[in-house]
């Protein structure tokens, strides 16, 4: 058998085209709306993707705070402080819950 001016696509057929992977996770830069933990659990969750982080801005003036809140998979732990439940949880359709990743919510 001769591969002699023949290309290695005679014999392995085509390749497949690759499909891109799309993740849609979500930055909001800059809530001020949200400051407290009671703002953050009123904000929808069934749209958003686990992974969404939101960098909130606490205070007004020269007294400002940063927070960072990232929607993380699973149920909140009451225990932990970190944990924001969000009010349209539930087990089934939306097992999402809030969690502080840096600095701290009221």
């Amino acid at each position: 058998m001769s591969y002699v001016g023949q290309s290695i696509l005679d014999y392995a057929g085509t390749f497949p085209v690759p499909v891109p992977v799309y993740v849609p996770i979500e930055i909001h830069q800059d809530r001020f709306d949200i400051t407290s933990r009671a703002d953050l659990a009123e904000e929808p969750t069934t749209m958003l993707a686990v992974g969404t982080v939101f960098n909130l801005i606490i205070g007004s003036g020269t007294s400002r705070t940063a927070s960072v809140v990232e929607l993380q998979a699973g149920p909140a732990i009451p225990a932990d402080t970190s944990h924001v439940a969000p009010n349209d949880y539930n087990a089934t359709t939306n097992n999402k819950h809030w969690a502080v990743v840096l600095g701290y919510l009221p």
